[in-house]
C-alpha cells in the first residue's frame, strides 16, 4: 500500500471530506422513508456498521468490527473482527473501559497496516456506512490511515446516535435532552445487553444493528 504523494504536500484528511448521508434535522424515521421504505430501485441496500475501541478519545484502533447488513433482507452478511498492536501507548482511563492493556496489544501479531486493505475493501463494496457516535470512530479511522499516509476512501455514512436522539429520548441527571448511549437506544427498543460484554467492538456493533433493525421495522408498523 503505498503512500499518497498528497501527504508531502499537507494533505490532512477529515470526516469533512466524505459524504453525509442524511440532514441533521432528519430523524432516523425520516431518513428511512426517504432513503430505504421507497421504491427498492432508488434505495441504498447495503450498509456496513462500525465500532472501535482505541488508545484514546484521540487515538488510534486497538479493535474494529464490521458487519455488512442487507437493508432488503434485514440479515447480516458477514461479520470482521480484528484486534491489532495499535503501535501506541494506552491511557489508563481507556483500559478502564475496554479493559485492553499495554501488555496484550503488545502480543498482538497484526498492526493497522496488516488490515487497512480489509477495511477499505469492505467499506467500499457497501452503500453507507453507519456506527453509533461515528464522527468518532470515523476520525479513528483516519488517523490510522493518515500515519499509514493512505487516502482513506469517500463514503456515505449516517450516525443513529444522532438521528435516534427524538425517539429515544434520553436525558440526563438534570433532565435535560442528550444524545442516547448505545445501550439506553437497546433498552428502548427492548434489546438486551450485557454491561459485562459492552464496549467489546463486535458485541456493540451487534447491538446496533439489532437497534436499527427494530427502528426500522417500528416504521413500518
Amino acid at each position: 500500500m503505498d503512500s499518497n504523494p498528497l501527504f508531502k504536500k499537507g494533505y490532512k484528511p477529515s470526516v469533512e471530506d466524505m459524504e453525509f448521508v442524511v440532514n441533521n434535522d432528519q430523524t432516523l424515521k425520516e431518513w428511512a422513508e426517504n432513503v430505504i421504505l421507497i421504491d427498492p430501485s432508488k434505495r441504498l441496500d447495503k450498509i456496513v456498521f462500525l465500532d472501535t475501541e482505541t488508545t484514546d478519545i484521540k487515538g488510534y484502533t486497538i479493535s474494529i468490527a464490521l458487519i455488512e447488513y442487507c437493508l432488503s433482507t434485514r440479515s447480516i452478511v458477514s461479520e470482521y473482527y480484528r484486534e491489532i498492536n495499535p503501535l501506541s501507548a494506552i491511557a489508563e482511563d481507556a483500559i478502564s473501559v475496554h479493559g485492553f492493556t499495554e501488555e496484550y496489544v503488545q502480543s498482538l501479531p497484526e498492526t493497522f497496516k496488516d488490515i487497512s486493505q480489509d477495511v477499505i475493501d469492505i467499506i467500499n463494496r457497501n452503500d453507507c456506512v453507519s456506527a453509533f457516535n461515528a464522527m468518532f470512530d470515523i476520525s479513528v479511522l483516519i488517523r490510522d490511515w493518515e500515519r499509514l499516509e493512505v487516502i482513506p476512501p469517500v463514503f456515505q455514512w449516517i450516525d443513529p446516535m444522532e438521528r435516534l436522539k427524538t425517539q429515544v429520548d434520553a436525558r440526563n441527571v438534570l433532565g435535560r435532552k442528550k444524545d442516547a448511549k448505545l445501550e439506553e437506544a437497546a433498552a428502548f427498543f427492548g434489546i438486551d445487553t450485557d454491561e459485562g460484554v459492552l464496549h467489546n467492538a463486535l458485541f456493540d456493533t451487534q447491538v446496533l444493528v439489532n437497534v436499527f433493525t427494530k427502528a426500522l421495522e417500528s416504521y413500518e408498523q
